[in-house]
């Protein structure tokens, strides 16, 4: 059974134990048409893997002691499985800075409890809205989100350009969700 719980002093040392490396299956072909953004997918004959580095460093201090941050971690037992951080934002979103699902437990509906703990927070904090942001080759995470409710809100092509590969070839993907 999973359970999902705020970061405390207790589990602070978790941050971080789901961030595994994920499959890069192929890209996203994105296009603005008609005032609002539309994808295909390139899937690629051959699949890579690509881990990213832990979120600007995070560390647990940053979220344990703010009213505009917070960590949730998820539990299969005494195991960490996953985990979100959340930041409110200058134009009152719930950013979401990082979400991961360890490798073994994808696809079991995590990431999904995971968003819905986001949600559950932006709407106690009066936040109207989710964001995010990803690449266009993570083809896999942006089927994710559209399965939940996000859309494309805009891209940014530079973002990453001054990192050298194989990240500079990445385009920024920055997707929006609504909250009812």
């Amino acid at each position: 059974m999973i359970e999902i719980v705020e970061l405390t002093v207790a589990n602070k040392n978790d941050l971080n134990k789901a961030n595994q490396p994920f499959d890069i299956i192929g890209r996203l072909n994105i296009r603005f048409e008609n005032g609002k953004w539309e994808y295909s997918e390139v899937l690629s004959n051959t699949v890579s893997r690509k881990q990213h580095p832990n979120y600007d460093d995070a560390d647990a201090e940053d979220y344990l002691a703010s009213s505009c941050r917070v960590a949730y971690i998820a539990y299969d037992g005494e195991n960490c499985v996953g985990q979100i951080l959340i930041a409110k934002t200058w134009n009152d979103y719930a950013h979401i800075e990082d979400i991961s699902v360890a490798e073994a437990y994808r696809g079991q509906g995590i990431g999904t409890m995971l968003l819905g703990k986001a949600e559950t927070w932006a709407k106690t904090n009066n936040l109207n809205a989710l964001s995010l942001e990803c690449q266009d080759n993570n083809v896999l995470a942006s089927r994710f989100y559209k399965k939940n409710g996000f859309v494309i809100g805009g891209v940014n092509t530079e973002l990453y350009a001054m990192l050298g590969e194989p990240y500079a070839s990445e385009t920024a993907v920055f997707w929006y969700k609504k909250l009812g």
